[in-house]
């Protein structure tokens, strides 16, 4: 059995094969066509919380990490706006998450700010493929080109980036 295969499999119980095939021909052409077709099934199938990627517990994150982390969001800060010392504007929301071990911020910029308005404090996070860095306020997770960010409603995973 193909890697491809196997993928789909492990999430033919949530989505169709043409949502599926459509989402891995998506993840492709995010990638200029530098992933192929299994390594873009097997990160369809991590946004769908369904391969051997291991969930961490937020005590266990290490600076440099990409990981995939779990928790409820405690607070939502304000945007803050800001100018750069080279002169550029930018964005800035804080996001206290925690789970069973520990607590991190949720560093979202610019763009991803306006995912602020989607949470809600006590909501479920699932965030995947996360940049974890030892911040001054202490551990940091911020999003990627290839971070996606999930919250539970009514019960169920949704895909907000």
């Amino acid at each position: 059995m193909s890697d491809y295969e196997k993928y789909y499999l492990s999430v033919a119980d949530l989505i169709g094969r043409d949502e599926f095939e459509r989402r891995v021909k998506e993840k492709i052409e995010q990638s200029d066509d530098l992933i192929e077709r299994g390594s873009a099934a097997r990160l369809v199938a991590a946004e769908l919380g369904r391969n051997e990627l291991k969930i961490y517990s937020i005590s266990s994150l290490r600076d440099g990490e990409i990981s995939l982390i779990e928790g409820y969001i405690d607070s939502i800060g304000s945007p803050k706006e800001f100018t750069t010392k080279g002169g550029r504007s930018g964005r800035v929301l804080h996001i206290k998450i925690s789970d069973e071990s520990g607590a991190c911020r949720l560093i979202l910029w610019n763009r991803d700010t306006a995912l602020g308005e989607k949470l809600k404090e006590g909501m479920k996070i699932r965030i995947i493929n996360g940049k974890v860095k030892n911040g001054a306020y202490g551990t940091e997770i911020s999003l990627g080109k290839w971070s996606s960010v999930w919250v539970e409603v009514e019960g169920e995973m949704l895909q907000i980036r």
